[in-house]
């Protein structure tokens, strides 16, 4: 008999805190949840331009806008989260030339957190872009669009 009732005890301890443990979890996600929505006036231009028309996804809060394409930073792993271009038939068919264009660190993000060119070397892996420059050749006299894609820092990944 007393070990029933060690067990009931035991049993409804054990509910009630799986019960307040859930409404808890519930109650926390539903205000973070509210925290990461963005509403926007239905006036306001969208962010990013014409990438962002369409907003972008939930995850990455270091968002970086260029000339042809907008990105999440991964400051620990040294790469975009993901990177979002606008693409058309004019921005590809482009005549500006990428003989001039390296591999660079981006001057607005700290040393500590950017990859440098060093940072492949000898290791087997090669940069690739994630935003092609092939993508951005619209602008031949100002190649600002195909310079971002040389961005190491933010448009480069393994």
């Amino acid at each position: 008999m007393k070990l029933q009732l060690k067990s009931l005890r035991f049993l409804g301890g054990f509910m009630c805190g799986a019960a307040v443990s859930t409404a808890s979890c519930v109650a926390v996600m539903e205000i973070y949840k509210e925290d990461r929505v963005y509403k926007r006036e239905e006036n306001e231009e969208p962010s990013g331009g014409i990438v962002g028309r369409y907003g972008f996804p939930l995850t990455g809060a270091d968002i970086r806008y260029y000339a042809n394409h907008t990105l999440s930073y991964d400051q620990a792993r040294r790469t975009p989260r993901w990177v979002a271009e606008h693409l058309s038939n004019q921005k590809i068919l482009g005549n500006a030339e990428r003989k001039h264009c390296k591999f660079r660190p981006d001057p607005n993000v700290p040393v500590l957190f950017t990859a440098h060119n060093e940072d492949y070397l000898g290791s087997g892996w090669s940069r690739g872009h994630m935003a092609p420059a092939g993508d951005n050749k619209f602008s031949e006299v100002s190649h600002h669009a195909l310079a971002h894609t040389y961005t190491s820092t933010l448009d480069a990944c393994p």
